[in-house]
């Protein structure tokens, strides 16, 4: 090596720091040893640089660091310089076109899909769409995800195992075939004894599960573990038929019909569905089925309310009444007030609320024995949901509860003057008539949109708790990812307190009732 010529060693560093202090002991004895200069280079290249020598070696890493430079042009919207063009025609040709041109490709893509032409809308849904009230809740969880299920049909391929489906199909036909029961025999279930209860169940259960016209509880005799997931499921409609008895003792609320189908072409007995006009001759009818229809009589009128059951805990959320995602609870009310002859005695009955019933067999800490073990039960298995504010009513559902108790079978409790305790439980009947107006301009809002071809990629994400995104079977189509500057969650809008959110929804209903 002639005193002229220099060995250059070129080492990345962190920006702003001392190249010196960067190098390791072992290449610091290299540079000493041989009096090397030191050459300093951010490790990042820059879209503007002319002096490449840094940055180039074999074509794979000279392909990586043109990359990071194209991210750079990107984001500081400026030009690559003409060192790094004329790298880029040396790479986009030969053995790393290819891959050139799949990695460069990949930064001017954006996650977003496209809004579907009128032509595609038609094929998919027709002019009329007939959907479910669950169906539209998906859609206002993500727009994307419902295109896929419900415009493509995607769905994945079925399994031989007990999905939560069928497992809350087992606890829904059990619960009907029981009311139905109970009505057509016109018994009491406050005056049946256990020994009753449990040869009405033992033959309800056996009926469901040995059905030969049903498969789908045939894994349930598949294995030593499924006969004892069996018995479990037995346990709980047994439990749950407790329940009934115990709550009957305690109301007069009675159930009036079961498994109430409402939309459904050829259904005996069944209701008519909503039905929704839409501009350029469009449509959307809703369907569904109500699991239960409770009434309630007194001397002066008639209450009429809803049951739905749930295999996990469930209340009504105005937020996300506000947000679209729950609307069923107020859809059949709707239908209800809509339907009011067919499901009353009295055609000016009167709405008397939603409730979810939790389908469990309770677990009692030590803490939750206040008094016995049956009292704690019956606290365990409440009805969660909201009644109207009406007196009569609420005196009415449980006539020997005293003065500042807790009801013991609905969600509502009363003061010492004898009137109701606030709680998110008890709404006005006006309130409840804005929760109806403000469904049904949810169900139209999405039909114009399915109508108008929108598929955005917008996940739900509430202020806590599970995203839309979360278990979802479409993760890998929809690769929706947060961190690009195009991916973002719906975040939840809606106020924080009940009584705020209620007056969001009572504005947004006055505001479209006046356009």
């Amino acid at each position: 090596m002639t005193p002229s010529e220099r060995l250059i060693f070129t080492y990345p560093i962190n920006a702003g720091d001392d190249a010196q202090n960067q190098i390791s002991p072992y290449l610091a004895r290299i540079q000493k040893h041989f009096n090397l200069p030191i050459i300093s280079h951010t490790a990042m290249p820059q879209a503007d640089q002319q002096d490449l020598k840094p940055y180039l070696g074999a074509k794979r890493a000279t392909l990586r660091h043109l990359i990071q430079a194209s991210n750079d042009s990107r984001d500081r919207n400026v030009d690559l310089s003409t060192a790094w063009q004329y790298v880029y025609q040396v790479l986009d040709q030969g053995n790393t076109k290819a891959l050139t041109e799949k990695l460069l490709g990949s930064i001017s893509y954006r996650n977003v899909p496209a809004q579907l032409d009128a032509e595609i809308v038609t094929g998919l849904y027709g002019n009329t769409i007939n959907s479910s009230i669950s169906k539209l809740e998906e859609f206002y969880r993500n727009q994307y995800a419902y295109f896929l299920k419900y415009g493509l049909k995607l769905r994945e391929r079925d399994e031989f195992e007990l999905s939560p489906a069928n497992t809350g199909e087992f606890f829904h036909a059990a619960m009907d075939q029981l009311m139905k029961r109970v009505n057509a025999e016109k018994l009491d279930l406050a005056t049946l004894d256990e020994k009753q209860l449990n040869e009405l169940i033992t033959e309800i259960t056996s009926k469901i599960l040995n059905d030969p016209k049903n498969l789908q509880y045939a894994i349930l005799n598949s294995s030593q573990r499924m006969t004892f997931i069996k018995q479990q499921l037995i346990g709980v409609v047994r439990q749950m038929a407790a329940t009934f008895h115990k709550q009957s003792q305690y109301t007069p609320m009675r159930a009036r019909k079961t498994e109430v189908l409402f939309g459904h072409i050829g259904a005996e007995n069944g209701l008519p569905p909503l039905v929704f006009d839409l501009p350029k001759e469009k449509q959307i009818r809703v369907r569904g089925k109500i699991d239960r229809i409770d009434t309630l009589k007194l001397p002066t009128n008639e209450y009429i309310g809803i049951v739905d059951y749930k295999s996990s805990e469930h209340t009504v959320k105005f937020n996300d009444i506000y947000e679209g995602i729950a609307m069923q609870m107020m859809t059949y009310l709707d239908v209800v007030q809509q339907n009011m002859g067919l499901v009353a005695d009295d055609e000016d009955a009167q709405l008397a609320g939603a409730l979810y019933l939790h389908l469990q067999n309770p677990r009692l800490r030590p803490s939750d024995i206040k008094t016995d073990i049956a009292s704690a039960l019956l606290a365990k298995e409440r009805y969660e949901g909201v009644l109207v504010a009406d007196d009569e009513m609420l005196h009415g559902l449980e006539p020997e509860l005293d003065v500042s108790e807790a009801a013991k079978v609905f969600p509502f409790k009363f003061r010492k003057d004898g009137s109701t305790a606030k709680s998110n439980s008890i709404i006005t009947m006006d309130q409840l008539k804005s929760l109806l107006k403000y469904t049904e301009m949810k169900i139209t809002d999405a039909g114009n949109a399915i109508f108008d071809g929108e598929v955005e990629l917008n996940p739900y994400k509430p202020a806590s708790g599970m995203t839309a995104m979360t278990n979802s079977p479409y993760t890998a189509i929809m690769q929706f990812d947060p961190m690009l500057p195009e991916n973002s969650y719906r975040i939840q809008t809606a106020a924080s307190k009940a009584a705020d959110i209620m007056a969001q929804i009572e504005t947004e209903v006055k505001r479209r009732e006046l356009h």
